[in-house]
């Protein structure tokens, strides 16, 4: 494509994680980029499986993408040394579970503002590690931000695309959030938001 591709933000569910967009991206195949970020408390957990998985990620070079993927926001609730995917994010606490949404929802308007960015201003990050702006096609000049491929187009985004949203269980209530406050969602298809758990908070 000549121009960057529309992005649907699917918001994951409730324990589960940024991966999950992954298993919904039919829209891929109608030219709709897919981005997904992990909600407060949660992230992907592969538990003793890292050593496995990074050897296959290193083998394909591409042990960035995976630390990009493992890189999320797990707390230690219980302190046995193990990631305790999204425990406190519905809490009886009300004023802690109404600060987990109202952060995840803030860190979605920063990712709308990120990716109208794109093909305006800046240049892409360091993923390979070398210390320099990355230039995947090796033409002396850093690459565009949000030209991940490095062929002088931005890829998804930037600054007038359409914005969608989409999300399952908890991510049903974030997309619902994000179509109301934020102007460019254009259109939403929260799915099952929050299923029993509105029912469960009015009584």
């Amino acid at each position: 494509p000549n121009q960057p591709a529309p992005v649907v933000l699917y918001a994951h569910g409730y324990t589960s994680n940024k991966i999950e967009q992954l298993g919904l991206a039919l829209h891929a195949k109608f030219g709709i980029a897919g981005c997904s970020i992990d909600a407060v408390g949660h992230g992907v957990d592969i538990g003793d499986q890292e050593d496995i998985a990074r050897a296959l990620f290193e083998a394909q070079g591409a042990a960035p993408a995976l630390d990009a993927l493992l890189t999320g926001r797990i707390e230690d609730v219980d302190g046995d040394g193990e990631g305790d995917v999204g425990a406190e994010f519905f809490t009886g606490y009300m004023f802690k579970t109404r600060d987990n949404l109202r952060q995840s929802l803030t860190d979605w308007l920063l990712l709308v503002r990120l990716l109208r960015s794109f093909g305006t201003e800046g240049v892409m990050m360091d993923v390979d590690g070398d210390g320099n702006p990355d230039d995947l096609n090796s033409d002396g000049t850093p690459d565009l931000l949000g030209d991940f491929d490095g062929d002088g187009v931005v890829d998804l985004g930037g600054a007038n695309n359409a914005y969608f949203t989409s999300g399952t269980s908890l991510g049903g209530i974030l997309s619902s959030m994000l179509a109301a406050v934020e102007p460019q969602v254009v259109a939403a298809a929260p799915i099952s938001g929050g299923a029993g758990l509105i029912d469960l908070t009015l009584r």
